[in-house]
């Protein structure tokens, strides 16, 4: 008796397809500077290291620049209030030798709690002048700036991270001049799809697609395809370029895992898109 022959799964192939492009593209390669403004002491110039640079990213601020109460108050600053970031530091204790003279040999180390405060929590100091500024490489394209502009996403600018804030339902990004050109991308195109991100993500908020993806690598999903949508419609980049497909392929294992995921998070992203149409002008939607 012939065997029957076995249902083609489009969804299936399809998600065997993109898997398969996902697997042989290069490493995801970051399109903004993170460290050209690094926390640091704003009196002895060292920049913080470790779970210090955790900590002071995690306070929220936007100024690099920190110091303890007592530095600000001798640098003739006044304190304004709020709460102070508490950072670790470690302390060294090193072993004496016979004749009770300490050695460079480490005895223990123990960590102790430093109460700090932001540049943005204090008046009456200027943060000093430098010669690190970057040329801005981005081209400006005024369709684009139009269209996040009319998302009414509050977005605040400040060097380190790109990310959508839930809680306060804020954008943090990059300024333009930390952009630059990768492998496979102008610094104009990292600029614009990471904002593209960042706002697709901004429309999972209750007032806008309401979307819960009940997974953070689905919800990426959401984000980057969305963002590859949006170049394309903005004519910033006519394909899914690698520098997109490489971050997608973090999430691979959700792909593996789902063959309905690439399904729902395209499905999700058109959704998220179409919102942004609906909120442009009548002279960007024909545009567009």
């Amino acid at each position: 008796m012939k065997k029957s022959k076995e249902k083609f799964d489009v969804k299936q192939d399809v998600t065997n397809r993109i898997i398969e492009r996902l697997e042989n593209v290069g490493e995801f390669e970051m399109p903004f500077s993170t460290l050209r403004h690094a926390p640091r002491n704003f009196k002895s110039k060292k920049a913080y290291r470790g779970i210090n640079v955790l900590l002071t990213a995690m306070s929220g601020y936007t100024s690099p620049y920190w110091g303890t109460p007592k530095q600000w108050m001798e640098a003739g600053a006044n304190i304004k209030g709020g709460k102070c970031t508490k950072i670790v530091f470690w302390i060294t204790k090193y072993k004496v030798d016979a004749n009770g003279k300490e050695t460079n040999v480490v005895d223990f180390m123990f960590p102790k709690y430093y109460n700090i405060l932001n540049a943005d929590q204090v008046t009456g100091w200027e943060a000093p002048s430098t010669d690190e500024d970057k040329k801005d490489e981005t081209e400006i394209i005024a369709t684009a700036d139009e269209f996040f502009k009319n998302l009414n996403v509050e977005t605040f600018y400040s060097s380190g991270r790109a990310c959508y804030m839930v809680d306060s339902d804020k954008i943090q990004m990059p300024p333009r001049e930390d952009f630059s050109a990768t492998k496979t991308s102008t610094a104009t195109e990292c600029y614009y799809s990471t904002k593209g991100h960042e706002n697709m993500h901004a429309t999972m908020h209750k007032d806008r697609c309401d979307r819960d993806m009940g997974s953070y690598a689905l919800e990426e999903l959401v984000a980057e395809i969305g963002a590859a949508m949006l170049c394309g419609q903005l004519g910033i980049s006519s394909e899914m370029r690698d520098d997109h497909v490489a971050y997608i392929k973090s999430w691979l294992k959700a792909l593996k895992n789902d063959k309905n995921a690439i399904f729902t998070a395209a499905k999700k992203s058109q959704q998220a898109l179409d919102w942004m149409n609906e909120q442009q002008t009548i002279e960007l939607r024909e545009a567009a």
